[in-house]
């Protein structure tokens, strides 16, 4: 859903495009590691005779990191939901 911005140069709008630029960027290295990591956990898998211990490791490396995410996604999320309010108190959506 894209809500209509009524104020062009509005530093609150510009605080919402550098926090959307931020989120990109700072979940750059988390996601690399996921898809890094599910890789090698998939390489593993495949082998005629895996190694549960790499495997494990490698599962549990993953899900670290997908909860670093999540939990860095919430934080975001909340951040941009008082930008909204700000922005819906000041009638520019």
């Amino acid at each position: 859903m894209h809500l209509p911005i009524r104020a062009d140069g509005d530093e609150t709008i510009k605080k919402l495009n550098t926090e959307q630029k931020s989120f990109i960027k700072a979940k750059e290295d988390l996601r690399q590691t996921i898809y890094e990591k599910d890789l090698f956990l998939k390489a593993e898998l495949v082998k005629k005779a895996p190694d549960t211990t790499i495997a494990l490791n490698f599962r549990n490396i993953i899900s670290e990191t997908m909860r670093k995410f999540e939990q860095q996604m919430i934080e975001d999320i909340m951040r941009v939901m008082v930008i909204f309010v700000v922005l819906l108190v000041l009638g520019k959506i």
